[in-house]
């Protein structure tokens, strides 16, 4: 494609490999022309300066930073096995609420819900600074909420308290330019963060009577109510959006409030198997950006059996 520009090493002065490693350090955006298509040319990538070490030293450092990267693919793939895991779960439980095969009563979803509201629709003024975070749809990856780069926006203390999330809300994303996105979940338990969230987003509270949080949660994200919740989507002006009324008549097969519980359990010990995973892998990403870093620079770096020692936490 002509978006893309192949680079190929001369081996007999630099690996492969080690070239690609450097390249994924170097930071290009201050590099870009700015024209109506912003570009990287290939004559200003021809000017970069390169740190070239004998070919026996980079291959010493390659294999450090090899088996550092597989290190944290495999970490990376375990914390994707978890999701995957608590959604075979919730079916073996409940079953495929497409079939409903255990023929839960099917209750509409407006009737689990006490309060919906959308969310804070000002955005930040140029030169403000500081504020209340007000969640993006951004920052809702994988079912969880991404607090890597949140946003803040002044808020009086009456916005505040209209938009504020509490334990066990229900983030759901109502619209979007792009369908997939439309209908993403999360579900709010930072309780050492006050947030907000924008317009783009609804928040649901449920009625506790009738169904837990955390069940409703992933319900959403079955196939079957990813599946309803695209075919109630409208669109307008290149934005599809699923409005409240129309998320309410989406049909729930509901268990008892018993097994909802049981299932309940089962997330919370999962998640603080996710949190102890997430410390990992946030070590090993550290370990690799430090060994890139150092690589490149000359600086020792770590040997093989520390490598090994990381890979079985």
């Amino acid at each position: 494609m002509g978006h893309l520009a192949a680079v190929n090493a001369n081996e007999k002065i630099v690996l492969t490999k080690w070239l690609y490693y450097y390249l994924i350090i170097i930071d290009f955006s201050s590099w870009v022309s700015a024209t109506t298509l912003p570009s990287l040319p290939l004559s200003r990538i021809k000017t970069l300066q390169v740190p070239v070490p004998p070919l026996a030293i980079q291959k010493i450092l390659l294999d450090i930073l090899v088996k550092t990267d597989q290190v944290k693919q495999k970490r990376e793939q375990a914390n994707q096995m978890t999701n995957k895991i608590l959604q075979a779960v919730f079916l073996r439980m409940f079953g495929d609420p497409a079939a409903n095969p255990q023929k839960w009563g099917l209750v509409s979803f407006g009737t689990l819900i006490k309060e919906s509201r959308n969310g804070f629709g000002r955005r930040r003024k140029p030169g403000e600074k500081g504020g209340y975070i007000v969640l993006r749809i951004q920052d809702i990856q994988k079912g969880e909420i991404d607090t890597e780069d949140l946003n803040t926006i002044p808020m009086t203390d009456s916005e505040i308290e209209k938009y504020r999330l509490l334990p066990n809300d229900i983030l759901f994303v109502r619209v979007n330019g792009n369908i997939e996105l439309v209908g993403k979940v999360a579900l709010f338990n930072l309780e050492s963060h006050e947030m907000a969230f924008n317009d783009h987003i609804v928040r649901l509270r449920v009625n506790k009577s009738e169904v837990e949080s955390t069940f409703l949660k992933y319900f959403l994200e079955t196939n079957y109510a990813r599946t309803e919740i695209k075919r109630r989507a409208v669109t307008s002006a290149g934005q599809f959006s699923v409005g409240q009324h129309r998320l309410a008549t989406l049909s729930v097969p509901l268990p008892p409030l018993s097994l909802q519980r049981q299932f309940g359990v089962i997330v919370q010990k999962t998640k603080i198997l996710q949190k102890n995973q997430a410390g990992s892998t946030q070590t090993i990403k550290q370990l690799f950006n430090s060994l890139l870093s150092k690589a490149f620079k000359g600086e020792q770096v770590c040997n093989i059996s520390e490598i090994k020692s990381l890979s079985r936490h």
